[in-house]
């Protein structure tokens, strides 16, 4: 494929507009979030997004498949929109030339931490400020076969991200001050409905509104039509807050009557186990106080143990009592207790006949034609059969994580252990398939704003084959 706009791009290779980037945008180059740059036998519009997520768990030390196969999704869904591949899977990417034209898409990496300011200082430093120090440049550039001697950083027209609403918040404030679009992956808090706090945020999901709507109609329509009050537990951030004043809201207007306790959110891994210990205690003991039998869990699966064993305790979970957790205990569909652990008999105890409200798991969608393609696409990109070698998705892969990984673990040999030990998932989970989603929807919003640009004038910086 040639870069030509006209052209069919299906032959490209996954690092193909890196390298053009590499090649074309130099130090010296102004600093712009577009560049019109020589590729094949024309030019493109040369753009660059910043996918925040968590990828590294525990001391940085873990790659977690379930945060870490988003970025795949991420580079899969780029792949076809500078490809022009994947209509099989998206019918809308047949209308990608008409749509984005000659306008192409490179990305990088940053490991959220979970943690807000973490992401924020990211976003300042490695984002934000990148054109202020160009000393720093060549660490933002995939070393995809290009020669990057000298090349500018890249300077984002988009954010993709985050994942949760406690780190979302902060770096749609820093878009809004920044003029720097942001497209959540899953962050669901209402507070992001705000246009006049978060004008530049977007996302492909409900807010928790919905999901408090679901929950108060399960409550009162599916498990017992005499529920007239219920408790609730949540973590104390962004996703949790609202999420229950979002079901006390949904509650109300049904009739139904619900008492709130809050758990303190978790701060850092040294934080003192008693404290925590003490803060669930508290809690636990103001929803055993009202005599309810029926409660909605929203917090994080750190906590599930802690927090069930403790109701166990006070009498508020096991025999005589629901509970109905959150999407954000999607781990629970996967967790496996047994006698031979710590508290296994206890966790056996207070998971038997709970319920899950989270999305339906992405594989029961086997047989319809379009997730058929899209996991054609995902296990041709990343899944390694036999002894064959790594698939070129998988080696693209590679690169963008040695970069992102490597601000996190500074030892390169542990980083090249991590990418060498990791293994795709079989199939594309439903977190997955929607940060695919989210990406096309973002590159089909950048396009549509570049062309109302276009109408008016050009707004790219254009750079000769020389």
């Amino acid at each position: 494929m040639s870069g030509s706009p006209s052209s069919s791009s299906s032959s490209l290779s996954w690092g193909y507009f890196d390298r053009v980037r590499e090649r074309h945008v130099k130090a010296s180059s102004p600093p712009s979030d577009v560049y019109r740059v020589p590729a094949g036998d024309g030019a493109v519009d040369l753009r660059h997004l910043v996918v925040i997520s968590p990828q590294l768990v525990g001391d940085g030390d873990t790659p977690y498949q379930a945060y870490v196969d988003l970025a795949g999704a991420a580079l899969l869904a780029l792949h076809h929109i500078n490809n022009g591949g994947g209509s099989d899977a998206i019918p809308e990417l047949t209308e990608i030339e008409e749509r984005c034209g000659r306008t192409r898409f490179t990305a990088d990496f940053i490991d959220s931490r979970i943690s807000p300011i973490a992401s924020s200082r990211a976003l300042l430093k490695d984002v934000l400020r990148r054109h202020e120090t160009q000393a720093d440049s060549n660490e933002f550039v995939s070393k995809s076969g290009g020669d990057s001697a000298g090349s500018r950083a890249p300077v984002a027209t988009a954010v993709i991200g985050a994942y949760r609403s406690v780190v979302s918040v902060p770096l749609a404030t820093l878009g809004g001050v920044y003029v720097l679009p942001q497209f959540s992956l899953m962050s669901t808090s209402t507070s992001l409905d705000n246009r006049d706090n978060f004008p530049y945020f977007g996302r492909i999901i409900p807010s928790v509104a919905a999901d408090a709507a679901v929950v108060v109609d399960y409550l009162d329509n599916v498990v017992d039509e005499h529920v007239t009050h219920f408790g609730v537990l949540h973590i104390k951030d962004e996703y949790g807050t609202t999420y229950a004043q979002a079901v006390d809201r949904a509650a109300r207007a049904a009739g139904m009557s619900v008492t709130v306790a809050s758990l303190p959110l978790r701060r850092d891994k040294d934080s003192d186990p008693e404290v925590r210990r003490a803060a669930v205690r508290k809690s636990i003991s103001q929803l055993k106080s009202t005599g309810m039998r029926y409660f909605l869990g929203i917090f994080f699966y750190e906590d599930y143990e802690p927090v069930m064993i403790e109701a166990l305790e006070q009498g508020i979970a096991g025999s005589g009592n629901f509970w109905v957790f959150s999407d954000s205990l999607f781990d629970l569909a996967h967790a496996s207790f047994n006698t031979s652990m710590k508290n296994g008999r206890d966790l056996i105890e207070v998971s038997r006949g709970t319920a899950l409200l989270t999305f339906t798991e992405a594989h029961v969608l086997e047989g319809e034609p379009r997730y058929d393609a899209l996991l054609r696409h995902w296990s041709n990109a990343y899944i390694t059969k036999g002894n064959h070698s790594l698939p070129k998705g998988r080696q693209h892969f590679n690169d963008k994580m040695r970069l992102a990984w490597g601000k996190v673990v500074p030892d390169k040999d542990q980083v090249e252990k991590l990418l060498r030990d990791y293994t795709f998932s079989d199939y594309p989970s439903t977190f997955s398939i929607l940060t695919y989603n989210t990406v096309i929807a973002a590159a089909f919003a950048v396009c549509h704003a570049e062309s109302k640009e276009r109408d008016a004038h050009t707004g790219s910086i254009s750079i000769g084959s020389n």
